[in-house]
Parts: C-alpha cells; structure tokens; sequence
C-alpha cells in the first residue's frame, strides 16, 4: 500500500470513529462563591448545583465559601468567565458604585437570577431587651465581617441604640453566632428568615439549634422611620416588612415585628457565559421547586421571587437573563 493509500485509509478510519464515538465537549466548570456555610444562600447554591446534575449536566457547579457577598464579587472578579456569586441586591448596587468596602467601581457586574426574599431581624434571648434602645451596651453580632447584611443591619439599627458610638459589634460566622447565643456570649444576632408564602417562614439552619437549646427568641422590632432614615443617609433602599405575629412558629414572633427585606439570589459579571446564566434564570424559574429536595431554605423559590425587581433596570441584567425574559415575554 502506497503512502497516499495509506493516509486516507488513516484518514477514514478516524472519521469512522468519531461518528462512532463522538467526542462531547468538556462539561463545564463554574465556582459558586455561596457565602457562610449554612447560611441561606449556601444551601441555596448546593440545592442548585444539585439540580443542575440533572437538568444541566453539562455544566458542573462547585459551592464555595466565602465570607459575605462583598468577599465572593472581589474574588469573583479574578476569574468572571466562571464564578458565579451567591449574594442580594444590595451588594450588587454597592459594586456597581463601589461603595466601601468594595476597592473600586465594578460596574459590569449584573443579575442573574433571584431565589427567594428574607425578611431581615435581629433576635434575642434576654427578656429585658425589647426595643433597639434596650441594646445599649449589649453584644451584639453581625455576621462576618465585611458581611454586608450585618453592614448593613448596624448602619440602620445604631442611630437607634444609645451610646452606639462606644460600643463594637461581633463579627462572627453562622456557626459562632448560634454557639454564642446559646452560651450566652452574645445579647443579640442577626437573623434572615424566608418568606414562605403557603407554611411557616424559614429561619436560617442555625435557628432550629438555638431554639432547641434555649427556646423561643424574641424579635427585635425596627421603625419604619429609621429605616428610611438609614435608606437616605445610605442611599439604598431598605424596603419594611412586617412579620405577622407567628409566621415563624406558634407565638414567633408573640406580636407582629416589622423588619426589613431584601431578594437573594444569583450574580456574574458580564464576562459569565450567556448560556450559563441562561440556564441558572430557567432552572430556578421553571423547575425552582426541585431545589427543596436539597434544602428547606428554597421553599420560597417561586417564579416572583425569581423575576428581577421590576425597577431594575435592563442594563443591571445579565444578558443570557435579558435573552430569557425577551424570549418569554417578562421583560
């Protein structure tokens, strides 16, 4: 056989096998910066890379933890083609102006998709702390820091504690928080709680331990004067939300406790792959119900709490989102 014979013999056998044997694409690989472990939004990025194994199994998702949202957008910032971050709405509208503590401005980071809304409160276990002001001098702990829940909960709640301007909040991940509320460390935690529209709102994972161990907590009440005091000063929107008296649990809370709210959800920089972001926006808005096999924390998963806000614009959205909600018509 002639050199010329032999190569298109070569030649044919090799497109004989990739028929064959088709070669498939490496699956893809994409880091979720989920911030605290055991906190919502973790649960909420393991149940989803869960789901993806199914529905998307091309595309392999990889829960990370991180220390606050503010600390997953600057290490996502490394590499955007392939993080994607766990986190709300206000970081995204602190990254975009790169408001402290963010180093600079990064304005190509957009939404992705949302999960579900928290209602955000803060609990104790003291019964003669009842109101902001009885916090004075008290422990308190905020999440770590730079968490911007727990920012954010102080920048609010100190105009309303006398003596605020002496006294230092804890900075603490979930795990130490539920371990100093139950020894008695700390007078006072942070506390998201999802909303839940057909059953008991969901506190975070660490709220079922502290309750076993010292009971029932009482929430700590805001006004709706300080917290649009504390959206002008900030220049955010803190929207109110009142939790009806036991929406947590019989007699939690023992009286209706206004707090405030945020959506949790999804986020990349524009450099994310369209088709993945795509693909997040439709697992969680078409099939977001599956993610409760895997945690309790999406049972407030719905269509609604997936859509962006409405005053969003079109320019904060991802544009694989942007191409889902032209294609159906929500947008």
């Amino acid at each position: 056989m002639n050199m010329m014979k032999s190569i298109r013999l070569a030649a044919g056998l090799l497109l004989f096998s990739s028929i064959a044997n088709p070669v498939h694409a490496a699956s893809s690989t994409i880091e979720i910066e989920a911030g605290m472990f055991g906190g919502t939004l973790y649960n909420l990025s393991y149940a989803l890379s869960e789901v993806f194994k199914t529905d998307h199994p091309d595309i392999r998702l990889v829960p990370v933890e991180t220390t606050g949202n503010a600390a997953g957008i600057v290490k996502a910032s490394a590499s955007p083609a392939d993080r994607l971050v766990a986190g709300s709405a206000l970081p995204l509208q602190e990254a975009v102006q790169g408001v402290s503590p963010f180093p600079r401005t990064f304005e190509n980071f957009r939404f992705v998709a949302g999960a579900c809304v928290h209602a955000e409160t803060l609990i104790t276990l003291d019964p003669q702390i009842r109101t902001l002001a009885d916090l004075s001098g008290k422990r308190i702990g905020l999440g770590p820091q730079p968490s911007m829940q727990g920012r954010t909960m102080w920048s609010i709640m100190r105009d309303s504690i006398p003596g605020s301007d002496k006294m230092k909040p804890f900075w603490m991940n979930w795990s130490s928080l539920k371990d100093s509320m139950i020894d008695g460390s700390l007078d006072c935690m942070v506390l998201g709680v999802g909303i839940i529209p057909d059953g008991p709102w969901q506190p975070v994972s660490v709220y079922a331990e502290i309750v076993a161990s010292r009971g029932n907590p009482h929430l700590i009440p805001f006004t709706r004067e300080k917290l649009a005091e504390a959206a002008s000063r900030d220049g955010f929107i803190y929207p109110p939300l009142e939790i009806p008296a036991g929406a947590i649990a019989p007699g939690v809370p023992a009286e209706p406790a206004l707090a405030w709210s945020e959506q949790l959800g999804f986020y990349a920089f524009e450099e994310f792959p369209d088709d993945v972001a795509y693909a997040v926006f439709k697992t969680l808005y078409e099939n977001g119900s599956a993610l409760t096999k895997y945690t309790p924390d999406a049972r407030g998963t719905a269509p609604e709490t997936v859509l962006p806000p409405k005053e969003l614009p079109d320019a904060l959205i991802h544009p694989g989102t942007l191409r889902y909600l032209k294609e159906k018509g929500l947008r």
